[in-house]
């Protein structure tokens, strides 16, 4: 409600409506599914929200907001298979972006080791051992820092997931 509140205010400063809608966001990836013919109504709306982030593209949160797209794409996967290259889509952009963190950037490729491993789930034979040695490479880039840039270290959490 204090998201919607915000959002819903015409006299609200422009410079805050990334944030509301960032955490609007993140407030429906957080509840529960609902009681419907769509337990993933949840992570649509989110979607909504983060991509009203993205229309800011001079905001601090553009890549975090790349990153939770590519989280709600990835959990529509279930529904959807297509939603599983989106998911990559936008991991990749979090991956490229200059703006983004190590640690972004680390939960990014575990993102896309995670789409791997659904997809070769998906598939048999030597699709499904391509796609699981594509997540592989995805958690070394992690875990062996290859995605790191000058002057940063690895983040811990990440390293651990």
């Amino acid at each position: 409600e204090h998201y919607l509140g915000l959002l819903n205010d015409k006299t609200a400063p422009d410079d805050i409506l990334p944030a509301a809608y960032f955490g609007l966001g993140n407030v429906y990836m957080q509840q529960a599914p609902a009681q419907t013919n769509s337990p993933f109504a949840g992570f649509s709306l989110a979607l909504e929200a983060f991509a009203r982030v993205t229309q800011f593209t001079n905001s601090p949160l553009l890549a975090a907001s790349w990153g939770r797209i590519g989280d709600c794409h990835l959990q529509l996967g279930a529904t959807n298979t297509l939603s599983y290259d989106r998911a990559l889509e936008f991991y990749q952009r979090v991956v490229d972006a200059p703006e983004g963190d190590v640690a972004m950037r680390a939960k990014a490729r575990i993102g896309m080791g995670s789409v791997s491993e659904r997809l070769a789930a998906l598939r048999s034979g030597s699709a499904s051992a391509a796609a699981l040695d594509q997540a592989l490479g995805h958690y070394l880039d992690v875990v062996t820092g290859k995605l790191l840039r000058p002057g940063e270290v690895i983040d811990p959490h990440w390293w651990k997931e």
